[in-house]
């Protein structure tokens, strides 16, 4: 018997995931000279006591800025991020793997860069 069941992405709540953080995005964008890519990251969801994991790939640019200051202005530095893009590989709910359509890509895709 096959059963029909709809979840609303925006309520899921997070649970855990491997994923690059905010807070280490401009650390490692002055690293790697203002480009990253990572792929193998997950996040863990929870929607109505239904564990809900999207895998994904996200590749971040932006543009790194350092002003050495002279005798009056102190030493400065800045970093701005260009893009953050999001490639949804892979959904599984209850350990199902559900087929991705583009509407739930775009969804999931939003949804990850709130997380982040």
């Amino acid at each position: 018997m096959n059963s029909k069941y709809t979840i609303n992405f925006n309520d899921m709540k997070f649970l855990h995931g491997d994923y690059i953080k905010s807070d280490d995005i401009e650390e490692l964008i002055i690293e790697n000279d203002g480009y990253i890519k990572r792929d193998c990251q997950y996040m863990a969801f929870d929607y109505l006591g239904i564990e809900v994991v999207v895998g994904f790939e996200m590749s971040v640019s932006g543009k790194y800025s350092y002003d050495p200051g002279d005798y009056w202005t102190p030493p400065s530095s800045d970093c701005d991020i260009d893009d953050i893009e999001i490639d949804i590989v892979d959904l599984t709910i209850d350990e199902y793997d559900v087929e991705l359509t583009k509407e739930i890509t775009n969804i999931l895709e939003e949804v990850i860069k709130k997380t982040i």
